[in-house]
C-alpha cells in the first residue's frame, strides 16, 4: 500500500495561532510578551517587531491623561491571581485605553475590553506561559454610556416637574390671600371675584389631575413589580437580590426550590440571610470557590468591578453537576443592589465531556484499523503456509499446532480491532432479544459464581431487532462477564430488555443516536463502580484494570463495534461504590430481517493449469499465495499493483 505520510508535512502551530480571529497574546511568567496573534496586533494598533520581548505594561500603559485609570493596576492583579492560584482568572470590562502610532496623531484612543487570562502549564506541572484573551467591547460600552446619559435627562425633567408642582402650590396660596385682601379692601372690586373663581376652579382640577396621575403610577409601579417578580421566578437559573452587605433581599422560586431540595438551612438561603457571611464560612472551611464568591462580591460592592463571573463544580453523590456564576451591579442610582445568578450548565459540561470522549473513539479507531491491517498481512502468509508445513513437516505436529494457535489467536485480535475500527459486519436477521437474554441467562446460570443472583427483566412482546445472532450474543457475554469482575465478593446482576423510544432531544445527548425506536438491552451490577477518571477511557482498545493474564482490554471495544455496526449506541452510567449500567440501543426492526446463506464447498477445489493474475503489495503475501496456487495447479502470475497486473496479463 503507498505511504501517505510521506507526502504529507505537520502544520505549523505558530502560523495558525497568528492566523486565529480571535485576540491572543501570549506571556511569560515575567510578564514578557512571547507571541500575539494577528488580531490582536491590528485591534491593538501594534507591530509585532515592536513589542516581543518587551514587558507587557511597558507597551500598554495606563493614559497619563486620565488620572483615574485602574487598567493597569487590575491587569497586574488578575496575573498574579492566575500565578498564584493555577488557574484561568475572567476579568470585568475594563477601560484600558491604547496608544495610537505616531502616524495617526499619537496619543491615547479609548477602548474597553473583556480580557480572560489562562494558564499554560509545562510537563513538570509549572505554568511556562499566560494565555491573555481579549474581546474588545468598546462600541457596547459606548452604548452604555449613552443609556446612562439618558437616564440623566429623564431625572433632570423629573427634578423639573417637581419644582413647577411647588410653584403652582405656592401660586394657588398667593391666590387665596390676595382674594382676602381684596374682600376686605374693597367691595368694588366684585369683578374680579369672577376670575379669583375661576382660578379656584381650575386648580381644583389640576389637584384632581394629579391625585389621578399619582394614583395610576402607584398602579403601574404595582404592576411592574408583580412582572418583575414574575420574570425572576420564570428564570432558570438561581437568582438572589442583594444589599450592600452581601444580605439576601429578594429570590426567585428556582432558588428557593434548590435550596429546598439540597437541604440548604434557612438562614443561608432565605431573604434576610446573609450570603456573603455563608460564603465565608465555606471559605474558612477550605472551599476555594466560596472564597472567590466572597472577594469578587466584595469587589462589586466596592465599586472595583462591574461584573465577576465564576465557573464551579457543585458535585452530590447521586449525580455531577457544574454551575457558572455571575455576579453584576445594578446601574441606576440609588442604594447599592447586586444580582447574583448561579446557572446551571451541566448539560453543556457533559456533552461536551461526550464530544471530546466521541473524536479521542474516532481518532482511536482509525490507528486501531491501519494497526489490524499491518497484523493482517503479516499473519496471513503464515496462516496459508500451515497446510504446507503440515505435508512437508509431518512429525512436528505438536509445534506447527503451537504456532496455528498462536496465529489464530492474533488473527482473532485483529478481527477484534476491525471491529471496533469498522464496525461488526455478518449476517443480519430478525433476532428476538428475549431468546438472546433467555440464552445468555442459561450460560451464566452454569458457569457464574453461586455468591452472583442474576435476576431478568425482559417483556416478551419485544419487537426484534436486524443483526447477527452470534455478535449480540458476545456483545451481552462481554458485558455480564465485566459485571462479574466487578463483584469478585458477589452481588447481583440485573439483565434487562425494554422497548424505547428515543426523540430528537435525547439523541442530540448521545453520540452516534439517532430518533426513532429501539431495543434497550442493559446490564446492571452492584459492584464497586468505575472512577470518573477511568470511565472515559473503558472504550479504548488494549485498556484494561484487570491483571495481565485476565483479558485484553478488547471486550468493551469489541462491544463498542458491534452496537455502532448495528446502527445502535451504547450508554454507560456509573458512579463509584454504586455499581455501573451499561446498555446497548438497538433499532427495532419494523419490516423483518432477510438473512442470506452460503454453501460451503464439500471438497478441496483444483485447477486444471489454468493462469491466474495475483495482485497485492504485501511481498509476503504474494509469495505464500504464488505457492498455494502453484500446489493447486494453477499458474500464478503476480503483480504488486494494478498497472504491473495489466502489464503482465498483456506479456
Amino acid at each position: 500500500m503507498p505511504d501517505s505520510s510521506k507526502t504529507s508535512s505537520p502544520p505549523d502551530f505558530r502560523v495558525l495561532f497568528e492566523s486565529a480571529p480571535g485576540l491572543y497574546l501570549v506571556l511569560a511568567p515575567d510578564l514578557k510578551i512571547v507571541a500575539a496573534s494577528e488580531a490582536y496586533l491590528r485591534a491593538t494598533m501594534t507591530k509585532r517587531e515592536a513589542i516581543l520581548g518587551r514587558g507587557l505594561f511597558e507597551v500598554f500603559p495606563d493614559n497619563p491623561d486620565d488620572p483615574s485609570a485602574t487598567g493597569v493596576q487590575n491587569l497586574r492583579a488578575s496575573l498574579g491571581r492566575v500565578l498564584q492560584h493555577r488557574a484561568s482568572d475572567a476579568m470585568a470590562v475594563q477601560k484600558y485605553d491604547i496608544r495610537r502610532p505616531e502616524s495617526e496623531g499619537s496619543g491615547f484612543e479609548e477602548r474597553y475590553w473583556s480580557p480572560v487570562n489562562s494558564p499554560v502549564f509545562g510537563p513538570g506541572g509549572e505554568i511556562t506561559y499566560i494565555i491573555h484573551r481579549v474581546e474588545d467591547v468598546t462600541e457596547f460600552a459606548r452604548l452604555k454610556q449613552s443609556g446612562v446619559e439618558q437616564h440623566r435627562l429623564t431625572e433632570a425633567l423629573r427634578t423639573r416637574t417637581s419644582q413647577m408642582e411647588s410653584e403652582i402650590y405656592q401660586r394657588a396660596q398667593e391666590v387665596q390671600a390676595a382674594n382676602r385682601k381684596l374682600e376686605a379692601a374693597n367691595a368694588a372690586l366684585q369683578a374680579e371675584i369672577g376670575e379669583r373663581q375661576q382660578a379656584e376652579a381650575e386648580l381644583a382640577r389640576f389637584n384632581e389631575g394629579l391625585v389621578q396621575l399619582v394614583e395610576e403610577r402607584s398602579a403601574a409601579l404595582q404592576e411592574s413589580e408583580r412582572l418583575g417578580n414574575a420574570a425572576l421566578d420564570a428564570l432558570t437559573a438561581h437568582v438572589a437580590i442583594l444589599d450592600e452587605h452581601g444580605g439576601i433581599i429578594a429570590t426567585n422560586r428556582t432558588w428557593r426550590n434548590f435550596a429546598t431540595q439540597n437541604g440548604l438551612p434557612t438562614a443561608q438561603a432565605s431573604e434576610e440571610a446573609n450570603y456573603l457571611k455563608a460564603c465565608d464560612r465555606a471559605a474558612a472551611e477550605s472551599i476555594v470557590e466560596a472564597a472567590q464568591m466572597a472577594q469578587g462580591i466584595r469587589e462589586i460592592i466596592a465599586g472595583r468591578k462591574p461584573e465577576f463571573m465564576l465557573e464551579y463544580a457543585c458535585h452530590s453523590p447521586a449525580e455531577q453537576r457544574w454551575f457558572l456564576c455571575r455576579v453584576t451591579r445594578f446601574t441606576s442610582g440609588g442604594p447599592v443592589r447586586l444580582v447574583v445568578a448561579h446557572e446551571n450548565i451541566t448539560q453543556m459540561k457533559l456533552l461536551e465531556k461526550q464530544q471530546r470522549r466521541a473524536q479521542r473513539l474516532d481518532s482511536i479507531g482509525t490507528l486501531a484499523g491501519g494497526i489490524a491491517h499491518d497484523l493482517n498481512n503479516a499473519l496471513a502468509p503464515i496462516m496459508m503456509g500451515m497446510e504446507m508445513l503440515r505435508m512437508k513437516y509431518s512429525g512436528e505436529s505438536p509445534l506447527l499446532d503451537t504456532i496455528e494457535g498462536s496465529t489464530k489467536r492474533g488473527a482473532d485480535m485483529v478481527r477484534q480491532l476491525l471491529t471496533f475500527a469498522k464496525g461488526a459486519e455478518g449476517e443480519r436477521m430478525s433476532v428476538r432479544p428475549d431468546r438472546l437474554i433467555k440464552e445468555i441467562q442459561s450460560m451464566i446460570k452454569g458457569s457464574f459464581p453461586k455468591n452472583i443472583q442474576l435476576v431478568v427483566k425482559c417483556d416478551p412482546q419485544l419487537p426484534m431487532v436486524l443483526g447477527d445472532a452470534t455478535q449480540l450474543h458476545q456483545v451481552l457475554l462481554n458485558l455480564c462477564v465485566n459485571a462479574r469482575d466487578a463483584m469478585p465478593h458477589g452481588g447481583t446482576l440485573t439483565l434487562e430488555a425494554d422497548s424505547r423510544e428515543v426523540d430528537a432531544v435525547s439523541a442530540s445527548s448521545a453520540p452516534d443516536a439517532r430518533p426513532g425506536k429501539y431495543v434497550a438491552l442493559r446490564v446492571n451490577d452492584t459492584g464497586g463502580g468505575i472512577p470518573p477518571e477511568i470511565l472515559d477511557h473503558i472504550f479504548d482498545p488494549f485498556f484494561t484494570t484487570k491483571g495481565p493474564d485476565k483479558g485484553t482490554g478488547l471486550g468493551l471495544s469489541t462491544v463498542m463495534g458491534i452496537v455502532k455496526g448495528h446502527g445502535g449506541f451504547l450508554q454507560v452510567h456509573s458512579q463509584p461504590g454504586q455499581g455501573s449500567t451499561f446498555t446497548a440501543y438497538l433499532p427495532a426492526d419494523r419490516l423483518g430481517g432477510v438473512t442470506e446463506h452460503l454453501t460451503k464447498a464439500e471438497v478441496e477445489f483444483r485447477g486444471q493449469g489454468e493462469t491466474i493474475l495475483l495482485v497485492d503489495d504485501e511481498a509476503a503475501v504474494r509469495e505464500m499465495s504464488r505457492a498455494v496456487l502453484r500446489r493447486l495447479n494453477f499458474k500464478p502470475l503476480t503483480a504488486t499493483d494494478g498497472a504491473d497486473g495489466l502489464m503482465q496479463a498483456a506479456e
